[in-house]
């Protein structure tokens, strides 16, 4: 079990890693740069069948200024309470991800390991979505919505803040 937990940690980030070199040989114009704000809280309830929970996440932007107007990659770590298959109890959840899109509309993709808080049972500690993200550059406003395990078909809504 710690074997896999050090592969996917590793995998993810040898993922960002390439990601914030890619997109960092890219050349700007400074009348093309829109800059994102690089903090983000939301809170975000999901469920399907036998799948719900409700959680806040802190997010973090790690590349913000493109000339492309794409956010980039992000990590993001936050507490749920989960409702998975009899199990009921807080997690813990730490994941990367990426944005993608321009302008206000944007598509977002993650990675991530959930931990049980508690430590009473051995859920499977990989989540990953994918989702619609609403937010405008320099914009104080998020709204989410998306597929994923274990968030199942979920809603979200945040702030952006920082500088």
């Amino acid at each position: 079990m710690n074997l896999n937990l050090k592969s996917i940690g590793l995998s993810i980030f040898f993922c960002v890693l390439v990601n914030c070199s890619i997109l960092s040989q890219r050349a700007s114009s400074k009348d093309e740069i829109r800059k994102f704000l690089p903090n983000a809280l939301h809170g975000q309830i999901g469920s399907a069948f036998f799948f719900g929970n409700a959680s806040i996440y802190y997010e973090r932007l790690i590349l913000r200024e493109t000339n492309s107007g794409v956010p980039g990659p992000y990590f993001r770590c936050g507490y749920q309470h989960m409702m998975v298959l009899g199990y009921t109890g807080p997690t813990l959840a730490v994941e990367a991800g990426h944005i993608l899109g321009r302008w206000n509309s944007h598509f977002e993709m993650n990675l991530g390991i959930h931990l049980d808080i508690t430590g009473t049972t051995e859920l499977f500690p990989v989540g990953s979505s994918i989702a619609y993200r609403y937010q405008k550059p320099s914009g104080n406003f998020i709204f989410r919505t998306g597929l994923g395990f274990p968030n199942a078909v979920f809603f979200s809504l945040g702030l952006c803040f920082g500088k």
